[in-house]
This record gives C-alpha cells, structure tokens and sequence, in this order.
C-alpha cells in the first residue's frame, strides 16, 4: 500500500491511500448534499413567486371582536355574511369578486363590495335574491345600499322581481326603497315607476314611494 506523507502543524505524518479515498468520498458528499439543499431551495422559492399574485389578490380573512360581519376568502370565490347582533339571526350573505371593507370602532364593518349575488333574510330564512354590481355595507346603521342597476328576485312570491337603478334596504326597519327606473313584475302583471317602497319579503309594494314620486302610488299586496 502506497503511503504519502501529510503536513499536520509543524509535524508529518504518513497518510496511506485508502484514508485519501475516504477524505475524496466525504468530501464529494457533503458537496452533493449542499447542491440537493440548495436545487429544494431554489424549487421552494419559485413555489412562492407563482403562488404570490393569488395570494395578494385574495381579500384577508377578517373578523372583528363582537362584530356582526364577517368576509372570509375561499381560492377564486369570497363571501360575506351580515349578522344581527340583536337576535343573532342571519340577515344577509353574499359571494362578490373583490372588496374594500373597514371595521369600524364598534366593531362592524363598512365596506363596498363590486360585482355582488346575494341572499337576502328575514328570521333567519331566505326570502329573496340580490344582484348588483355594487353593494355598500354600514353595519353599525343595518343599511345594505345596491346600486348600478339592481335585481330582487323574490324567494316567497312567486315570478316577482323588483328592478331598479338603486335599492336600499334598512335590515332593521324591514324595508326596502329602490330609486331610478324601477319595474316590478309579479306572474303576467308589470308596472315601471320613479321608486318603490316595499317589505323586505316584498309582500307589500308601493310605486313610487311615499315622498319619492307623484301622488297616487300603486299598492300591491300580497296574501299569506
């Protein structure tokens, strides 16, 4: 076996041929374990840079102490539910494609969401559809303001729609004001006025509303 002679400090010492083998095999797998750490690391890193531009573009995930609104964000599709406070009831929930929303100090929130289809509750059960293709929200007042040109599909009366440039509904007050071409339709009847005034379950209409239109509005209502 051949031997070589090695430099340790100020004294040599023979170093046989196998031991250069061993020290060469160590030496080339730490190198092949840093280079595997390091390609994980680069694979991780590009993960994150594909992942990022959904991640940003996702709304967060917010829900105040106490409040009685809350926005969660699925992957595409987020969401907004509009609790009573009082009763702890479901008054409202509503999938939307982005959102500007800001708690407030007594932890409700006030936001404007765009491109909007909603369900709309009374008691806890749903009573009409919602669309629009903006919706502000104050949930310190209870007031749901849709505008952009707006539709109400009634899930209580049969074959009624409300439409309108805007719509107004006071969840506390149990009504609803729509300004701006509005038409209503019920089964084969149709009637387009100024405004409306109507329940929340829109059982009871008046065209236009009180103080929004000429005297001698039309009264629909509807039996149980």
């Amino acid at each position: 076996m051949h031997n070589l002679l090695r430099q340790t400090g100020p004294a040599l010492r023979m170093v046989n041929l196998s031991e250069l083998e061993e020290m060469d095999l160590l030496t080339n797998s730490g190198l092949r374990t840093r280079s595997f750490l390091v390609l994980v690391s680069l694979f991780v890193l590009l993960c994150l840079l594909e992942a990022a531009p959904a991640l940003l573009a996702s709304p967060n995930t917010s829900r105040s102490s106490g409040s009685s609104d809350n926005i969660e964000a699925d992957a595409g599709e987020s969401h907004m539910t509009f609790v009573d406070p009082a009763t702890g009831k479901l008054l409202w929930k509503a999938t939307f494609q982005n959102a500007e929303a800001q708690p407030s100090a007594s932890g409700s929130v006030t936001g404007l969401l765009q491109g909007v289809t909603g369900v709309i509750y009374q008691n806890g059960k749903p009573v009409d559809n919602l669309t629009a293709p903006s919706v502000s929200v104050d949930g310190g007042k209870k007031i749901v303001k849709a505008s952009g040109g707006v539709t109400v599909t009634s899930l209580t009366q049969k074959s009624t729609t409300l439409t309108s440039d805007t719509i107004t509904w006071y969840t506390s007050q149990n009504k609803m004001i729509g300004l701006g071409h509005v038409v209503f339709k019920t089964g084969g009847f149709t009637q387009s006025g100024p405004s409306f005034l109507a329940d929340t379950k829109i059982k009871n209409i008046v065209m236009p509303a009180p103080g929004y239109g000429h005297p001698a509005p039309l009264h629909v209502s509807f039996g149980q």
